[in-house]
């Protein structure tokens, strides 16, 4: 067993899987891709797997362009910035097939969860209340076929869910394929 979520960062391949005990945790960043059909999961096996410290980046969970990652089950508390973002793309490489589900995020100072220029991405039955902005933020004109389901949004600054195409960062502007479902915001 590893001590850190930073060492399983670094260390972890295409169809690992970081089985993460109840217990308080410093953040990681995550800069290596799993493959389609064999992703790198960080998956929380308790209801007490917290993280409470960020990763160097100042975000608690951090996909710096890496694709085919999932992030379940965790808690994250004492934010700093975001809980978990999810960027670092170019609008003509973008991140694919991330995951995020069944995470707990609350009293973000800005966004929750904040994903960018991603293609395939699932966010599911996520908890994200009192972050100081939105929610849930997904940006970037590379977005496409992204789903958005059974996420509960509430008590969040400025929106519970922004989307934004974002004609600045290139390409043509518009985020699109976009499924979203189920979701409670308020």
């Amino acid at each position: 067993p590893w001590a850190t979520l930073q060492h399983a960062a670094d260390t972890m391949g295409p169809g690992d899987r970081v089985l993460v005990t109840d217990g308080r945790y410093a953040g990681a960043t995550a800069s290596t891709s799993g493959q389609p059909g064999a992703a790198i999961v960080f998956q929380a096996l308790g209801s007490a797997v917290i993280v409470n410290q960020p990763s160097s980046s100042g975000d608690h969970m951090r996909v710096q362009a890496a694709s085919y990652l999932v992030v379940a089950g965790f808690r994250f508390e004492n934010l700093v910035q975001r809980a978990i973002s999810v960027g670092g793309a170019a609008v003509t490489q973008p991140i694919q097939g991330v995951v995020l589900r069944n995470n707990v995020v609350a009293d973000a100072p800005g966004s929750g969860i904040s994903l960018s220029h991603t293609v395939g991405a699932r966010i599911e039955g996520n908890t994200i209340e009192q972050c100081g902005s939105a929610g849930l933020v997904v940006t970037g004109a590379a977005t496409q076929d992204t789903v958005i389901r059974d996420n509960r949004l509430r008590n969040n600054g400025s929106e519970g869910l922004f989307v934004d195409g974002d004609l600045a960062a290139g390409g043509d502007g518009i985020a699109g394929s976009l499924f979203v479902e189920r979701n409670i915001i308020s």
